[in-house]
């Protein structure tokens, strides 16, 4: 059974993210004056990162447990 994430701020995998229609669009990293808006990067076939904006909650899930996602 899928669990369903209601809309709004969220720790997901130790990230603060903002999840909207079961999808994280960014989240925070930092605190206190240092905090700062960053967003879900895929690591990439050909090298890098690409941004990763909008993937349900459970592919952020996954993708954070094997180090395919990271927030930047």
């Amino acid at each position: 059974m899928k669990q369903v994430v209601k809309d709004g701020w969220h720790t997901i995998m130790g990230y603060s993210v903002y999840v909207e229609d079961g999808k994280v669009l960014r989240g925070t990293l930092g605190e206190g004056n240092a905090q700062r808006t960053a967003f879900p990067f895929r690591k990439s076939k050909s090298g890098g990162w690409d941004n990763d904006a909008g993937l349900s909650v459970n592919a952020f899930k996954a993708g954070v447990k094997r180090g395919s996602i990271e927030m930047f």
